[in-house]
């Protein structure tokens, strides 16, 4: 018989801060990058004169395993570029840190059951955004949007009134919908009648619109004014057939 020694494939790994210890803000993504590297992969110093350049090192085997990270209270100001390698990935949690991604362009958060919408108003780049089961991409001028709605294969959404009545929930909740990719959205979603009946019955909805009215971006305010116009033109169209 034979033995042989295996180690377990890694899955879940967590991150964190000792109580009182002070943490620079480089420290949780460096502690990320020492931890996750392969050490053989780094470039050894053969001769006295000067560092090559620093290399990115690579990722470890028993690492590309990893399905759940935490990373909360880490002191993160941007998103470890460690986290691009995790090819299994599947959880992320960043609660407590100082991130501000003002130049993200892409947000994905389909799918996921969220009770609150992140921050977003500060990502002026901001032009891809799946939501709940919405899919929003735009051009980089904003002049032209597309908005796909999924309704097929969610458990998300299945038992809400309206396929977007879990989009409605978090856009209208706070001022997300002040931003211009999300009014850009919302004045698209207007076009059809179906979707302003729903929106019709969100009890924030239509405060919300008119607050995207004293916006101080023009196209938020422009695009407010158009998904208005739609409401009440619904409106007066079923009170014309009453």
């Amino acid at each position: 018989m034979r033995v042989v020694r295996r180690r377990e494939a890694l899955r879940s790994v967590r991150v964190a801060r000792a109580p009182g210890s002070a943490l620079g803000s480089g420290d949780g993504a460096g502690v990320l990058a020492r931890a996750s590297s392969d050490p053989t992969s780094r470039p050894r110093r053969l001769s006295t004169g000067p560092p090559p350049p620093r290399a990115c090192p690579c990722l470890a085997d028993h690492w590309r395993s990893v399905s759940v990270l935490s990373l909360c209270n880490c002191g993160l100001l941007v998103l470890p570029v460690e986290l691009t390698r995790l090819p299994l990935l599947e959880k992320l949690y960043l609660d407590n840190n100082k991130l501000s991604m003002s130049k993200l362009r892409v947000l994905r958060l389909f799918g996921n059951p969220l009770e609150f919408l992140p921050e977003i108003l500060p990502l002026h780049n901001l032009r891809h955004l799946t939501l709940a089961n919405i899919r929003i991409e735009a051009l980089e001028s904003l002049k032209s949007v597309t908005v796909q709605i999924e309704t097929e294969n969610s458990s998300y959404f299945i038992a809400a009134r309206h396929k977007l009545s879990a989009f409605f929930s978090l856009v209208f909740r706070f001022s997300s919908c002040h931003h211009p990719l999300l009014a850009s959205a919302l004045a698209k979603i207007m076009e059809d009648r179906s979707n302003q009946v729903a929106i019709s019955k969100e009890e924030n909805a239509v405060r919300q619109l008119i607050s995207m009215i004293s916006s101080d971006n023009r196209h938020v305010v422009e695009q407010a004014c158009l998904a208005l116009s739609s409401l009440a033109s619904d409106i007066f169209i079923s009170n014309a057939a009453d």
